[in-house]
């Protein structure tokens, strides 16, 4: 209820409004928009796959919850892949058609990733329709940066290679071209040795967790970080560090050591006891040094 005053001194006439009306409108509004898609994702994939939305956006807010499901594809387990459509041509991007397609703003193409190629750490696999850019996939090799893995670092060994970056143009959606992308990516990359895919995907994306169990990828557990953009590392999935992946400063060390030749180290101090990286889970594999949190 509110109070309408006709003028300075006078009587203030109740004006009653219903609760409806005295709510914020974007509130509401929005309020609506997050009952809706929950409700569309238990009747697609059920109250768990509902639930842990709720769990996603809840611990976002107040920790700055990070959860992703490392997934993994050997080539023996890729699932029979459907006949391509014949209009569709499948191959690797060269960096100058990268340089080419990011002027187009629809295809979400950064143009530095055009030097990932040239350095020779990266690889582009495209599915075109003439010379329109239909679908296109990343694979990195050795390593990766936390900017392209939810803000954590993470290397693998020589015979994998991190999917990462796919997308699809709204005009071919429904195609599951994503899938066929993946798997004949990694039919062409066995000719430089890789024949395992490894990819993270936000526990939430059921639609694209589906795609990627349908082509033969396993999960391998959960990755969970803490602290939004410091990406602290709370839990490492046990089966992703048996297979030599590594999260956090063991991967960004390889990563360095890579790109920048190993320098002489000098020890001013010594001590009996060194300082241990801060860790927030005991899954730790005992091969493996002290996950840490990220800077």
């Amino acid at each position: 209820m509110t109070y309408d005053c006709l003028d300075v001194g006078s009587l203030c006439r109740p004006v009653f409004t219903s609760p409806k009306d005295a709510a914020s409108p974007p509130m509401i509004a929005k309020l609506r928009a997050v009952t809706s898609r929950l409700r569309e994702t238990r009747t697609a994939f059920g109250g768990r796959a509902a639930a842990e939305s709720i769990v996603d956006r809840v611990g976002k807010l107040i920790i700055g919850l990070q959860v992703v499901e490392v997934v993994w594809l050997e080539s023996a387990q890729l699932a029979s892949l459907q006949r391509p459509d014949s209009r569709f041509t499948f191959r690797f991007l060269t960096a100058d058609e990268v340089r080419a397609y990011s002027r187009n703003p629809e295809l979400k193409l950064a143009p530095e990733l055009s030097e990932r190629i040239e350095a020779g750490r990266d690889l582009c696999f495209a599915a075109l329709e003439g010379d329109r850019l239909a679908a296109y996939g990343w694979y990195a090799l050795d390593c990766i940066e936390g900017a392209h893995n939810f803000g954590v670092p993470m290397s693998f060994p020589a015979d994998v290679a991190y999917m990462y970056n796919g997308f699809t143009h709204p005009s071919y959606r429904g195609l599951r071209l994503h899938g066929l992308v993946m798997g004949l990516a990694l039919q062409g990359l066995e000719v430089k040795g890789v024949s395992r895919l490894v990819s993270t995907v936000d526990w939430t994306n059921q639609a694209s967790l589906r795609s990627c169990v349908r082509l033969g990828y396993s999960r391998l557990g959960r990755l969970v970080t803490i602290g939004g953009d410091l990406a602290l590392i709370a839990k490492v999935p046990h089966q992703a560090s048996r297979r030599g992946v590594r999260f956090g400063h063991l991967a960004e060390r390889r990563r360095l050591r890579r790109v920048s030749p190993p320098q002489p180290q000098v020890r001013l101090f010594s001590s009996e006891f060194e300082p241990a990286d801060h860790v927030f889970s005991s899954d730790v594999p005992r091969e493996a040094e002290p996950v840490g949190s990220l800077s």
